[in-house]
């Protein structure tokens, strides 16, 4: 009976000892995937800024466009150039002109 309880004593230690190592080594792993994943998502993050930025340009040059068209030979309004001069600064600042 002593015998017994020993076997199964032993069985279990080693069966919570191996749970518990494949457990850690499943987190460490687990960790890695996270990293990679932050990467992933910054990388992602930066794309979508920048694709979001050159829409965001298109769609002030389409204005300033669009402006100038139906201006043209034209006096220019007060309103109309300085609406002209803010959409121009605007697409410098996404330019990153100076």
């Amino acid at each position: 009976m002593k015998k017994t309880i020993t076997i199964l004593t032993m069985i279990t230690l080693i069966t919570g000892v191996l749970g518990c190592l494949w457990s850690y080594d499943k987190s460490k792993a687990d960790a890695a995937d996270l990293m990679v994943i932050r990467a992933q998502i910054q990388h992602l993050q930066v794309a979508f800024t920048e694709a979001e930025k050159r829409r965001r340009a298109n769609d002030i040059e389409q204005r300033i466009w669009t402006l100038e068209d139906r201006f043209e030979g034209r006096q220019l309004t007060q309103s109309v150039k300085e609406e002209l001069r803010r959409l121009n600064k605007e697409l410098k600042e996404l330019r990153g002109d100076k």
